[in-house]
């Protein structure tokens, strides 16, 4: 959101960014994936103002972040208030991650970056560390396509190590309608081409528009994630496709969502299911489902992970993961009012039919009525990460380098 007021703010000599390098991304989905910065004057190249964030009085413009600048601030999550053993050295509320949603440049082509740190019980990471590789322990490669104007995850680093998301094949359904490669990239004659990764693990196709909710968007790829060893032994023994895919379910809008910060902001809202319907409008046999929600603001904004009633985890039951979720206070209300749970779904309505899928608000809390197929199943969110916790003191350290090990991702 773009202010034009100036609330008393004092422009002092030294205190703007360098001037940034711009990213070179399009699409609807382009807007949302990055941060934005203040800046005192309109314009893709203005300095940013240090230790402002869109939303603050002292913020009349504002511009998306360019490749190489030093965020003026960082995204944080939560204190964990009510888990034994808690990062006790974290200032104020902040929980130990610390999080920048950036640009990244190499070989010519720019994508969207997520770029995130954590400290431990012991040393909480600040601001101020940004850029210790020590702490960097996760990374998101993302990027959007100006053609089928998708924004997707290309890939990331997670509890099992880094992995890509290869596609090998797209069904295009609902509101989503042509733009999506054909035939697989993978089986072209350049198949080690980042293309490759496009367009896989989906995350919207919706930009704001005028009435929200906006529409329920759909549709399935067939997917696999593939570490970059495998990756590498696939290029050696003349491998174009990886295999085997699954057909993996992607569902999306665009709401106005209340972070747990109290931010209340459009955003596009994605869920990613581990399974699909053969009709390709439903998520069929999955038992897990990973939502992320993505604002003009900020980026990735929040993450949440959801299991379906019938798994169980570590001998853990859903129901029994989501109410101890729901006691540890990190991400799992509105605007952080204990008790109050958010709606699974945003719009007014307590449900919403799209094709064989059913999305409903159940009992209140944490729970998801679906019904492809015919099936009926309960869902509880078990996992979440609220990243709109702002922290403002960054003292201007660079950002770490994206791992060498994600460089196939930026393969001309």
């Amino acid at each position: 959101m773009t202010h034009r007021f100036l609330f008393g703010f004092m422009l002092l000599p030294g205190v703007f960014a360098a001037l940034p390098a711009q990213a070179q991304l399009g699409g609807p989905m382009s807007g949302y994936m990055l941060m934005k910065v203040c800046t005192a004057t309109p314009g893709p190249a203005a300095p940013s103002l240090p230790g402002v964030v869109p939303g603050d009085a002292g913020c009349p413009y504002t511009r998306q972040i360019g490749v190489g600048e030093t965020p003026p601030y960082t995204l944080r999550d939560f204190a964990p208030n009510y888990i034994a053993n808690a990062a006790t050295s974290c200032p104020s509320n902040f929980g130990p991650l610390l999080r920048a949603n950036v640009p990244v440049t190499q070989n010519g082509l720019t994508r969207t970056v997520t770029l995130s740190q954590t400290g431990t019980n012991a040393a909480c990471s600040m601001a101020q560390t940004v850029g210790a590789s020590e702490f960097l322990q996760d990374v998101s490669v993302q990027s959007t396509d100006p053609v089928s104007g998708y924004g997707f995850i290309m890939g990331s680093s997670g509890p099992d190590g880094i992995s890509f998301n290869d596609a090998y094949n797209y069904f295009a359904n609902g509101a989503t309608t042509g733009g999506l490669p054909n035939p697989p990239v993978c089986k072209t004659a350049d198949p080690y081409s980042s293309a490759r990764f496009a367009n896989s693990w989906l995350v919207g196709l919706s930009p704001v528009s005028a009435a929200l909710p906006g529409p329920i968007q759909f549709a399935t790829v067939n997917l696999q994630v593939v570490t970059p060893t495998q990756f590498a032994a696939d290029q050696t023994n003349g491998v174009t496709c990886s295999t085997p895919y699954v057909g993996s379910f992607h569902i999306w809008r665009t709401d106005w969502y209340m972070f747990f910060s109290g931010y209340q902001l459009p955003a596009v809202i994605a869920a990613h299911y581990t399974q699909a319907n053969a009709d390709n409008a439903g998520p069929g046999g999955a038992q897990e489902m990973e939502r992320t929600y993505w604002t003009q603001q900020f980026g990735l904004s929040r993450w949440e992970k959801w299991t379906r009633d019938d798994l169980v985890l570590n001998g853990v039951a859903p129901n029994m993961a989501a109410q101890q979720l729901l006691s540890h206070a990190v991400c799992a209300q509105v605007g952080g009012v204990a008790g109050t749970p958010y709606p699974i779904v945003t719009n007014p309505a307590d449900s919403t039919t799209v094709g064989s899928m059913v999305l409903s608000k159940v009992n209140g809390a944490y729970q998801k009525v679906k019904g492809p197929d015919g099936a009926t199943h309960s869902w509880y969110m078990t996992l979440c990460a609220d990243y709109t916790n702002i922290d403002r003191s960054v003292t201007g350290q660079a950002l770490p380098a994206v791992p060498s090990l994600y460089s196939p991702l930026w393969a001309p």
